[in-house]
């Protein structure tokens, strides 16, 4: 399997925390910083694997970029920097600047691994929903060997990514959001 490298939007109260923690990440991230609530709600798109954010940045800074990334329907993971356990809703986990940067860094790359397993996931739900969709009188009917072939692709991909998985992270990526649909 080939080592992917994560995209992160980073923010911190401290400008300097936040390039600090950025120079630690780069060497295994692609790091996007950022210095404001309204900073980091730019940075998110499509590509984004993992948000860190620190809660001192604004008072409702953790609330307003779960909300974000729950509206765009963006499957990243969103960490929360900060040295107390906190229990947010749609915080996928909390990262304290406190620990030793070899941890940090497992921690974001954690992270990152449940944002590509969740990423391949939809995309291979989204195909084999192509595939079973597909009406075999249909002339614009995609090409079903193609399509197995990308579904058997994707399938590689999902297992290659839930070997560096254990059973929580794969149940939480796979799963995680069904508990608020449950609830609703």
């Amino acid at each position: 399997m080939t080592t992917a490298r994560y995209l992160v939007v980073l923010a911190s109260a401290e400008p300097s925390a936040t390039d600090s923690l950025a120079d630690l990440l780069r060497d295994i991230c692609t790091v996007r910083t950022a210095y404001t609530t309204e900073e980091v709600l730019d940075r998110l798109d499509g590509e984004v694997d993992v948000v860190l954010v620190d809660p001192a940045l604004a008072a409702d800074a953790v609330a307003l970029v779960t909300e974000a990334v729950e509206g765009r329907a963006l499957d990243c993971q969103v960490g929360v920097l900060d040295a107390a356990e906190r229990d947010d809703d749609g915080v996928d986990d909390v990262v304290s600047p406190s620990l030793p940067d070899e941890r940090i860094r497992d921690r974001v790359v954690e992270l990152g691994r449940r944002a590509q397993y969740r990423k391949a996931l939809e995309s291979y739900y989204a195909l084999a929903e192509t595939n079973a969709d597909a009406d075999e009188a249909d002339p614009d009917r995609p090409d079903p060997d193609r399509l197995q072939e990308r579904l058997d692709r994707l399938e590689s991909r999902l297992d290659d990514a839930a070997e560096s998985l254990d059973a929580a992270a794969l149940f939480e990526a796979a799963l995680g959001d069904c508990d608020d649909e449950i609830e609703d």
